[in-house]
């Protein structure tokens, strides 16, 4: 009896992804419906999302990840994790013959930075400071979930384990260069 008990769960699973809205569904309903909703769903509206859509379907990528997809596309957290590594190794650039997409998006505009932004050319008060000025650079630490053996070189100033992360933008707010994944503790100055 023992052993029965044992492998039975093991041997006979019972579906846990069980609700009646599928992943289908739940998007016609968050695409469709208040903007807010999308907004809060996906931090961005719902014609962004399309359109991102679009942009990753064309490139033969498709996909996202948490145990919220799991739940609304009644899948498998497996399935939902590989799937999802996918396609941040396709964006990444490191998917066989694919360059990024951060080479595409996260780019400066002029990579020679020969050009001077047109507000900072018409304006007087402006072209004496900022002449020869490409862009702004900052950094923000965002919460991580590390391992508890390599916690220590990931806590921050806060005393929570986070990455340090260096952006750069130019003047029309675009981001020209991201730097992700130094340890919390690295300084950032």
């Amino acid at each position: 009896m023992v052993v029965i008990n044992y492998y039975y769960p093991h041997t006979y699973k019972e579906p846990c992804m069980t609700s009646n809205q599928t992943g289908e569904a739940w998007m016609e309903e968050i695409l469709n419906g208040h903007p807010i909703r999308c907004i809060n769903t996906f931090r961005m509206s719902a014609s962004l999302f399309t359109q991102l859509c679009e942009d990753l379907e064309k490139l033969w990528v498709k996909g996202l990840s948490n145990r919220d997809v799991a739940e609304k596309f009644q899948l498998y957290g497996e399935t939902i994790s590989r799937t999802f590594h996918y396609v941040l190794e396709s964006i990444c650039g490191r998917s066989k013959g694919f360059m990024g997409l951060e080479r595409e998006y996260i780019r400066p505009k002029d990579a020679t930075f020969q050009s001077i932004p047109s507000h900072t050319e018409s304006d007087g008060r402006y072209m004496t400071y900022f002449k020869d000025c490409i862009g702004c650079i900052d950094g923000t630490h965002i919460d991580a979930c590390i391992p508890m053996p390599n916690q220590m070189r990931y806590r921050g100033r806060k005393g929570v384990p986070t990455f340090n992360v260096m952006v750069v933008c130019d003047f029309d707010m675009c981001f020209t260069f991201i730097s992700v994944g130094w340890e919390g503790s690295t300084h950032d100055t």
